[in-house]
């Protein structure tokens, strides 16, 4: 028969077991037959009996689990980062656009047969400005201005040429990276040629025809700068006002270059 010592010591070991959540199958080595059961009952009826410590090992270990769980399927690894770079140029929508450009003119179809004392009738300054739309697709319309003004000097008399032209054109547009178009205009529309020496003025209009190609650089989804090169025929013959013959092969050819912003809606 047991003594009551031997049966009580196993019973506080596994209370004791049973309070700290740990429970060891070395620690029953050399234990008796009366112990290992009591220690077996204790650690079956720790949790079930309502003890606390056996509901704290329980939610300790659920919380454990919960844990692991989280930091295996953390978002943070599984997100991607949006890219913190803006495109600018427009993908997938229609284009708006405002523009105005200043640049050097070359007349390349016009010779004066009295040359100018100062100056030249075959180059000067050009302005263009108009507006374009193009689709999502890149495809779109506008209308242009063209001008160009040209001075020079002969006999102390001051020579003019101005040049307008006004025309419809169809649009391409590329986009290249996040800030960069292209853009390709032809077109049709009306022009005139005026010329002046002293108070004689004279002009004749016709038919013109147009190209110009652009790079454009988008600062802003709003505003951009260009680079435009760009050409004009004027379907005229060239109006006399008595400071030389001028001839003019096959009308006004122009040729431009120059520099200007955009304004993007």
């Amino acid at each position: 028969m047991s003594s009551p010592q031997s049966i009580l010591c196993p019973l506080c070991t596994a209370a004791i077991c049973g309070l700290f959540g740990v429970f060891t199958p070395t620690s029953l080595q050399g234990a008796s037959p009366a112990a290992e059961s009591s220690q077996t009952v204790a650690a079956v009826t720790a949790p079930t009996t309502g003890n606390t410590a056996g509901k704290a090992t329980a939610y300790t270990t659920d919380e454990t689990v919960r844990q692991v769980s989280a930091d295996t399927l953390s978002p943070r690894e599984t997100t991607v980062k949006p890219s913190s770079k803006r495109i600018l140029t427009p993908r997938n929508r229609s284009q708006h656009t405002f523009f105005a450009t200043v640049g050097h003119l070359t007349n390349l179809s016009t010779i004066h047969f009295k040359a100018s004392d100062e100056g030249s009738l075959n180059t000067g300054v050009n302005l263009t400005a108009g507006y374009n739309w193009t689709s999502r697709r890149g495809l779109g319309a506008g209308v242009i201005y063209s001008g160009g003004f040209i001075s020079a000097r002969r006999n102390e008399i001051t020579r003019t040429a101005r040049l307008h032209y006004l025309a419809a054109e169809f649009v391409a547009r590329q986009q290249a990276g996040r800030r960069w178009l292209f853009r390709e205009a032809v077109g049709a529309g009306y022009g005139r040629y005026a010329r002046g020496y002293g108070q004689t003025h004279a002009s004749r209009g016709g038919l013109g025809l147009h190209e110009h190609v652009s790079v454009e650089y988008m600062i802003t989804r709003r505003l951009g700068l260009s680079a435009e090169i760009g050409g004009e025929l004027i379907l005229v013959s060239a109006p006399d006002v008595g400071d030389g013959a001028e001839l003019n092969l096959g009308g006004v050819l122009t040729f431009h270059a120059g520099g200007g912003v955009r304004l993007y809606f």
